[in-house]
């Protein structure tokens, strides 16, 4: 090995990446291959042959009614999976979601919010409660228990969607779309989504 030319050493050392990267690969396909959730999840080689495909996310709305297939492109949102784990019905729920997030995130399909998005959704909730405020006549109207919470979590999936261009599949319609007033991010409604 000491006596081949440096274009040779540095031919193999690039095969050997290569066979170490082709190796974390294939670990990670046989973690998707586990089938976290209900449907089947998109492999990252389906992701490369549908390059076109824009990405997709769902809200936490979407999960309620179980969705049975996720389209190539489709990325997990942390956000999403950390109000799926905290309204879980048991044990077993909360570990499909714990090993939903840990495959997504060995895929890189988990849309994790940052820095930047929270400060984007802190200022989305400010506009948005100053807009309630100016049309009450200058009072903050009452909220319904729990509303501005909800109306936070989905503040950060929207900024971190957008962020990652994807578009968010939603039946929480009306917080939407008070949302991208401020904050453009593709939306669409679940029904209108899957009816195709």
């Amino acid at each position: 090995m000491d006596g081949q030319p440096p274009e040779v050493r540095s031919h193999n050392r690039l095969l050997r990446a290569r066979s170490i990267a082709q190796s974390r690969t294939d670990h990670s396909q046989r973690l998707m291959s586990l089938d976290c959730v209900r449907g089947k999840l998109p492999t990252r080689t389906d992701r490369q042959r549908n390059r076109l495909m824009p990405p997709i996310t769902y809200d936490t709305s979407v999960f309620k009614s179980k969705p049975e297939w996720f389209p190539s492109g489709f990325l997990f949102s942390a956000v999403v999976i950390q109000e799926l784990i905290a309204s879980a019905n048991d044990d077993s729920e909360v570990s499909r979601w714990i090993a939903t997030r840990r495959a997504a995130e060995n895929e890189d399909r988990l849309i994790v919010p940052d820095s930047a998005d929270w400060l984007m959704a802190s200022k989305v909730l400010y506009w948005l409660m100053q807009r309630r405020k100016k049309k009450a006549g200058g009072k903050s109207p009452p909220l319904k228990t729990g509303a501005s919470q909800r109306m936070a979590l989905d503040a950060l999936i929207a900024v971190s969607a957008r962020r990652y261009k994807a578009t968010v599949v939603t039946a929480n319609w009306s917080d939407f779309e008070a949302i991208k007033y401020y904050c453009n991010v593709k939306t669409i409604k679940a029904s209108k989504y899957f009816k195709r």
